[in-house]
């Protein structure tokens, strides 16, 4: 970070990024926090910045539970331990930073044994488009990747143009077309961005993705790390009665577009995936079949109980 920069505000620059996935976000947040925390510590207020900048996280981002949990980490490890430094905090930081990187180095590592001819993803996750960058080199055969659009912030697109940049052959595709392409010698490759025992939650558009790969029995493969484990995903959070969508209260749906016209317009951004429709997690503490995954995720919530009650 150069030395003129300003992290505070900073740090509102990047939570107000409604473009790039979490990993993405992840990754700036670390590197800020890193430069906020030594501030804090020279001005003898850790626990004040670190709740404060979880509030922040929670107003911009209250979806984004990757971002919540690097700094409940944080908290947590600090009152366990109440005399970590700017530096201790910053190896933690360091850690949660790590378990992406291992994240996409097992991407990276699956992918280069595969010979699908063709990849369908949708948004724009960090996770898929670096674990893609990080296999290039190692690929059999450059595969074409298909991306769908991910209305209505069309962030397919972004994905799109950095796989090209990279050199593979990208194609996107309007989200509504999914079911009208024959998946032969494919898979789906989708990041998320909360996962639990049951559900992922990602772009709305990733479910009737993996119903298609299913019907036409295709693998649909899930990655993201362990920072993005949570205790409980509540899908009825993500839903919306058709009576709601003409209440006065309205805007206050997550998943509520409002418009000039004079109708209100459904747009929901996330969708929670049953992890059935999944058949492979890969994350920084492995791979896992839908029928396995809960033993990783029972070891990541015991770790985060223990530190919190250490």
């Amino acid at each position: 970070m150069a030395k003129n920069s300003d992290p505070e505000k900073e740090l509102h620059e990047v939570l107000k990024d409604r473009t790039h996935g979490s990993s993405y976000l992840a990754r700036k947040l670390v590197s800020i926090m890193k430069e906020l925390v030594q501030t804090w510590e020279h001005e003898n207020l850790i626990v004040e910045g670190l709740e404060k900048t979880l509030s922040l996280i929670r107003q911009y981002h209250p979806n984004l539970l990757l971002l919540q949990n690097i700094v409940k980490e944080l908290l947590a490890s600090y009152e366990q331990a109440t005399t970590l430094t700017a530096t201790e905090l910053a190896r933690l930081l360091d850690n949660i930073l790590n378990r992406e990187s291992m994240t996409t180095d097992l991407l990276a590592k699956f992918l280069a044994e595969r010979e699908e001819k063709v990849l369908v993803t949708i948004s724009h996750s960090g996770t898929i488009i670096e674990g893609l960058q990080k296999a290039f080199f190692s690929l059999k055969a450059k595969p074409t990747i298909i991306i769908l659009e991910s209305i209505p912030g069309n962030e397919g697109l972004i994905t799109a143009s950095q796989l090209k940049a990279t050199g593979f052959p990208v194609i996107v595709i309007a989200d509504t077309s999914i079911n009208t392409i024959r998946f032969s010698r494919s898979i789906a490759l989708i990041g998320f961005d909360q996962i639990d025992n049951q559900f992922i939650l990602n772009k709305s558009g990733t479910k009737s993705l993996a119903f298609a790969f299913k019907h036409q029995k295709r693998p649909v493969i899930v990655a993201g790390s362990t920072n993005k484990v949570v205790e409980k995903i509540e899908p009825d959070e993500y839903m919306a009665d058709p009576y709601q969508l003409h209440s006065q209260e309205s805007e206050n749906l997550p998943c509520y577009w409002p418009t000039d016209e004079s109708f209100p317009r459904f747009a929901p951004v996330f969708e929670a995936v049953e992890i059935s429709l999944i058949d492979m997690i890969i994350t920084d503490c492995g791979m896992f079949s839908n029928t396995n995954w809960e033993n990783c995720y029972d070891k990541v919530i015991k770790r985060r109980k223990t530190v919190k009650n250490a």
